[in-house]
């Protein structure tokens, strides 16, 4: 199934949301997180790459984040 790109503002959104997550030890994390997997390819390449390069330095549920990390094949210790 080719889904479509998300627009700049849907991305946006995505971005806001993972920020909104990043301080807060909630399941929230693993919500986003989950739904950045599943769209992972309707995000542009910049926009990817913002987001984890944020989430390296998210302070709450690094695990959940290590789930995007994996995905996107993102080592941030190398980054």
């Amino acid at each position: 199934m080719n889904q479509e790109p998300y627009t700049p503002l849907e991305t946006t959104a995505m971005v806001f949301a993972a920020r909104y997550t990043h301080n807060r030890p909630t399941s929230g994390t693993y919500a986003i997180v989950q739904c950045l997997i599943a769209n992972w390819s309707r995000i542009d390449y910049q926009s990817q790459r913002q987001i984890l390069r944020e989430a390296k330095y998210a302070p709450c549920n690094p695990m959940d984040w290590q789930k995007l990390f994996d995905h996107a094949n993102y080592k941030p210790t190398e980054q």
